[in-house]
């Protein structure tokens, strides 16, 4: 994979980011307010819910998601979904910390991460986010295709062995 090729998928990740930032910024802010619960970071520092409103950033909803789930957010949802949604909410910031910390990545891990991102959008009913953020993993759906071709083993035909028509060169030698 090319320098380029990882600063385009690094990107589109952190473009997806600010998507679900700018969408569950007022959605968070105003189930904070409605609760009545001061918004408080993951450090126990209390900040004003109107810094959601303006942000983003998505490391701040994410903060205040992780810091007030169990007072503010479980409840929003049934038990089981409950619990999967702030899995999302967990798996979303470690995609979060992956992608500000370094600028590597795979077309796999993108893939995973806007999956993640995605389904964490719809979990909290913003349908058009989560329509941008399948839209940037469709621009990159065909790029990790053509790299996961790449990286595939040759393919033998049925006249050199008695493997299945396609198989790879591990398969044939396995059924010798």
């Amino acid at each position: 994979m090319t320098t380029q090729e990882t600063g385009y998928i690094r990107y589109k990740v952190l473009d997806a980011l600010g998507i679900l930032a700018d969408a569950l910024g007022p959605i968070v802010a105003r189930a904070l307010t409605d609760s009545g619960v001061r918004h408080y970071d993951a450090n126990g520092r209390s900040n004003p819910v109107s810094n959601l409103l303006n942000t983003s950033d998505a490391s701040q909803v994410l903060s205040a998601l992780r810091a007030n789930w169990r007072d503010v957010f479980a409840p929003l949802f049934p038990h089981s979904e409950s619990q999967r949604v702030r899995a999302l909410v967990f798996q979303v910031n470690d995609v979060r910390n992956g992608y500000e910390g370094h600028p590597n990545g795979d077309y796999r891990y993108a893939d995973e991460a806007l999956v993640d991102i995605r389904r964490l959008l719809e979990a909290f009913s913003a349908a058009d986010a989560a329509q941008q953020v399948n839209d940037l993993k469709q621009e990159l759906t065909p790029l990790m295709h053509s790299d996961m071709y790449a990286m595939q083993s040759p393919h033998i035909s049925n006249s050199d062995s008695d493997a299945e028509p396609g198989a790879t060169a591990d398969q044939a030698v396995r059924r010798a």
